[in-house]
């Protein structure tokens, strides 16, 4: 005579093996610490949150304790049964600009995300006076996170443009001056 558990472990193993589909079940808790939902995840997945309610301006971060101290990343594949806590955070919005407030680069992340500046400079046109070079961001400082909604505007230094004159009589250079 088999147990019930055991009659249940074996359907389990058997159905699992059939359809060669294997999972894990994530426990998610509310910032409560309230259960919310026991997932079924696909071996080697990341976390499924979209069945998670949603609120406007929040995103939903993932924690590995109920302090909601410890991150855990939602891209990380799944593969074991895991517990996780979630809680909604604030989401801001930080904007690098161009010389002519344009926008150069815009994101909306959660609070507490570090600020990534542009992998590429700004540049400003030269005129026939002045040539431009890309300084820093002003208000920017390196390890910043996102904390409320900022603007960075790019710095340039300008340096004086030299032109060289030359006076030719017959092809022949007479005076040169820079």
């Amino acid at each position: 005579i088999i147990q019930y558990g055991e009659y249940l472990n074996r359907i389990n193993t058997a159905l699992t093996n059939a359809t060669r589909k294997y999972f894990y079940y994530v426990y998610l808790y509310d910032e409560n610490g309230a259960l919310y939902k026991k997932i079924m995840n696909d071996v080697n997945s990341p976390v499924d949150s979209s069945e998670l309610p949603k609120k406007e301006g929040y995103s939903i971060r993932f924690f590995t304790d109920k302090a909601c101290i410890n991150i855990f990343d939602s891209n990380t594949p799944i593969n074991q049964n895991t517990t996780l806590y979630y809680k909604y955070v604030k989401l801001y919005t930080y904007k690098f600009l161009n010389e002519d407030d344009s926008v150069f680069l815009e994101k909306t992340v959660p609070y507490g995300t570090k600020i990534e500046i542009p992998s590429v400079a700004p540049t400003k046109a030269s005129t026939a006076q002045y040539t431009y070079t890309f300084s820093n961001w002003s208000g920017y400082t390196n390890g910043m996170t996102a904390t409320k909604n900022i603007t960075f505007s790019p710095v340039f230094t300008s340096s004086v443009n030299q032109y060289t004159y030359k006076f030719i009589d017959n092809d022949k250079i007479i005076k040169e001056e820079t």
